[in-house]
């Protein structure tokens, strides 16, 4: 089942307003800098975990953390590969590579130094 655009908007205003600007603006640029290096900078990786770290200490769940994320990147037209049929290839292997790459640190980051169960 999709979800509304307003569902998604809302949501993420208020993880914006629990998280901080500060972060998400770092990412956001942290995600401009690495669609023109193909995903590989140090601030991407840092920037991700700087958020997750966030989020995990406001006690949301994994599910939660990926849900902002994927949002964050939608904003700022950064979407799975399947999703760009009219957008120039280069850009669009470019930014699917960044996503695959934002969400996988999401959650290496979020289980990292956690105990097993």
């Amino acid at each position: 089942m999709e979800l509304s655009a307003g569902y998604h908007d809302a949501l993420e205003s208020t993880a914006v307003a629990a998280i901080g600007t500060d972060l998400v603006d770092e990412l956001r640029e942290a995600l401009s800098e690495a669609i023109s290096t193909n995903g590989t900078n140090a601030q991407l990786y840092d920037s991700v975990c700087a958020l997750v770290e966030r989020m995990r200490a406001l006690e949301w769940t994994p599910e939660k953390c990926i849900i902002v994320l994927k949002q964050i990147l939608r904003d700022q037209s950064i979407l799975p590969g399947h999703q760009f049929p009219s957008i120039h290839v280069g850009r669009a292997d470019r930014a699917t590579a960044v996503y695959e790459r934002a969400v996988l640190i999401c959650i290496q980051a979020y289980f990292r130094d956690r105990p097993a169960l």
